[in-house]
């Protein structure tokens, strides 16, 4: 149905006929519009190993929202050293993605500690399948990396996340005890990326459709020999999307033989979008199925249809890179790849012209406190425009302020049929290096998820009762 409004210059698409349409000949001042598009804007300088520092934010769709984030620039363990920056983004509810922002870094670094599970661990045989390295230089191999390197780098965190999942639907399924568990936490899902920066290595864990990509500013020179540069953007990621990850279709068709509805309109049984979650326990556990409201529409149900097993990337930073965004698919709803990366590196050129400083003075200018400055928020305002335009057809046509205070002013109840929550960290690279003392080698004691000792505790005590 479309709906017209007052101006007349275009149609609504997606909004129901009793919902209020903001009018877009009366819009708050860009002053107030900038205002609310920062309210959750944030800054921080780390200046540690390769990392200047990162900006954040985040914009609302849902009610609450289902998004969250988590940064450890301070590693509590050893000997997984660097800093972990990860996005979460909740579907059917927040649950999921609170609990992977309170607790998945916990697991990460408790499984680092496990040394008898890690030395058995071979990168170059049983991992190769879920590991992918993507490299900015020709002559880098997978075998040119040492196998410790790749050894702390993959294992924690195909590990921690299979473990960190079991423990979430576990701890659920004990913790409920009514027959219908429709409220059950678990029954929220979650797509995760999770970036471990350690000196020039960046290690890249995902499920589901949250990408990082990485922006390069590399030198060339035109037909008249004059040296210039270009900008280019490398992902680390690959959706688990049924539509565009070929890997993915087959292997839920190979795990799923003559189950015809196994995929149905580019879905997982006609209704879960990415194929690798957290949470969603009815896609993993016939006992979360046989409790879950849906399963009256369902004759045939065989799970694991989903897993939270990561697929991982693995590059290590050359001096052409200057920043990485890490975001949840809100901002790639509208936008592509590079639609996104030409948004980020046109705040670090307007940095460069506008202050007339090197590359490294502009990166940390990224970083001040003046919204316009903010590559996240930045972001966040392109996703929301493009979001206007495709909902709004030849909404180009009206100026950008309006666009946005008319995106901006939706009620709530409207915003998500528009566009999701959005959340974007952009981390900027120090090429120089900094050689302060990494603090995360303290010798400081594991950190045992307080989730799985509560979920080990019971299961000691059910076992001593018996």
């Amino acid at each position: 149905m479309l709906i017209t409004v007052s101006t007349n210059v275009f149609s609504y698409k997606g909004v129901k006929a009793n919902d209020e349409i903001p009018n877009l000949t009366k819009h708050k001042g860009p002053n107030l519009l900038w205002e609310n598009l920062s309210k959750s804007a944030q800054r921080h300088i780390i200046n540690r190993g390769r990392v200047a520092g990162y900006t954040l934010n985040w914009y609302q769709a849902n009610n609450p929202i289902e998004d969250t984030h988590a940064v450890r620039p301070i590693l509590h363990t050893h000997p997984l050293k660097g800093m972990l920056f990860g996005i979460f983004d909740g579907h059917s509810g927040k649950f999921t993605s609170e609990f992977c922002k309170n607790e998945l870094f916990d697991f990460i670094e408790y499984v680092a500690t496990k040394e008898d599970l890690l030395n058995r661990f071979d990168p170059f045989n049983d991992k190769k399948e879920e590991f992918t390295f993507i490299t900015a230089r020709t002559e880098q191999t997978l075998l040119s990396l040492p196998r410790d390197t790749l050894k702390y780098s993959i294992f924690p965190f195909t590990e921690a996340f299979q473990l960190a999942d079991a423990v979430w639907l576990k701890s659920n399924l004990i913790t409920q005890h009514s027959k219908e568990e429709s409220g059950n936490p678990a029954l929220n899902g979650s797509c995760a990326v999770v970036c471990h920066v350690k000196e020039d290595l960046v290690t890249t864990a995902w499920v589901g459709d949250c990408r990082a990509v990485v922006g390069r500013k590399v030198p060339q020179y035109g037909l008249d020999g004059v040296p210039s540069h270009r900008w280019e953007c490398v992902p680390l990621t690959n959706d688990h999307q049924i539509d565009i990850n070929e890997k993915e279709k087959n292997r839920l068709l190979g795990e799923h033989p003559g189950e015809d509805d196994v995929i149905r309109r580019n879905r997982v049984k006609g209704r879960l979008q990415p194929t690798r979650v957290f949470g969603d326990a009815h896609y993993k556990d016939t006992e979360y199925f046989k409790r879950w409201s849906g399963s009256k529409y369902y004759n045939v149900w065989t799970p694991p249809y989903v897993t939270a097993k990561p697929d991982i990337s693995y590059y290590q930073i050359q001096d052409e890179d200057k920043f990485m965004i890490i975001a949840t698919d809100g901002l790639f709803q509208d936008l592509n790849n590079v639609d996104v990366f030409f948004h980020s590196q046109y705040i670090l050129r307007l940095q460069l012209k506008k202050k007339k400083i090197n590359i490294k003075t502009a990166l940390f200018a990224c970083l001040d406190t003046q919204w316009i400055a903010n590559p996240s928020t930045h972001l966040i305002k392109h996703a929301l425009l493009a979001a206007c335009e495709q909902a709004m057809p030849l909404s180009s046509l009206v100026p950008e302020e309006k666009r946005l205070s008319a995106i901006m002013n939706l009620p709530i109840e409207s915003k998500r049929r528009v566009h999701d929550d959005v959340t974007v960290i952009v981390i900027f690279f120090d090429n120089e290096g900094n050689t302060e003392t990494d603090l995360s080698n303290l010798g400081r004691s594991p950190h045992v998820p307080h989730r799985y000792v509560d979920l080990l505790e019971k299961a000691a005590k059910k076992k001593s009762m018996l």
